[in-house]
């Protein structure tokens, strides 16, 4: 059963790689600034930082994602009998097309599934499931039973989180049963 605690996690989680998710942070114009500005300095001149020096600023820093102008984004599962493509489109200089495009084609190569969601419809589901996940870790271990020092309005809170957080429990059953197997149609 150890395995499911690890599947649990990549799947509520994900593993972290280059993106925390299919979306490249948009960041403040003077934060901007200061990546434009380190860029400026890594390269002036153009040949300042030898081959390696280049590689460990731009990982330590993720400058390959991070104030980038544009990134462009492909990435290929097969599932047979389809074919899984998932397109990451971030532009600066057009914040809303921002879009993370899931398809799948068919053995023929039809797609037979599209969707597409927005720069609000990644950012809105990150920013939910971590909150509900805070929500879960601050209830966690708490008693059932509430102080009779809390307030009306303190306990329709505290009642409101514990929903938030059942909520969040069953849809991360939900997440962990979508990558088991199917049961018979």
């Amino acid at each position: 059963m150890r395995w499911m605690h690890v599947t649990t996690l990549i799947v509520v989680f994900g593993c972290r790689g280059p993106l925390n998710a299919p979306m490249v942070t948009r960041l403040s114009p003077e934060e901007q600034q200061q990546v434009d500005d380190t860029w400026r300095n890594m390269l002036t001149p153009v040949d300042r930082l030898d081959r390696t020096l280049l590689l460990d600023v731009l990982l330590t820093s993720d400058f390959y994602q991070l104030g980038v102008d544009r990134l462009d984004m492909t990435a290929l599962k097969r599932v047979p009998p389809y074919r899984v493509i998932m397109e990451i489109h971030c532009d600066r200089d057009a914040p809303p097309f921002d879009a993370f495009t899931v398809a799948g084609l068919d053995a023929d190569g039809r797609e037979v599934r599209r969707e597409r969601y927005s720069r609000e419809d990644v950012e809105g589901r990150v920013s939910h499931m971590h909150l509900a996940e805070a929500h879960v870790q601050m209830l966690a271990g708490e008693e059932k039973a509430e102080p009779a020092t809390l307030t009306a309005e303190q306990r329709a809170e505290l009642e409101r989180l514990r929903a938030e957080a059942a909520d969040w429990a069953a849809r991360k059953a939900a997440i962990l049963a979508a990558t088991q197997p199917a049961g018979p149609p």
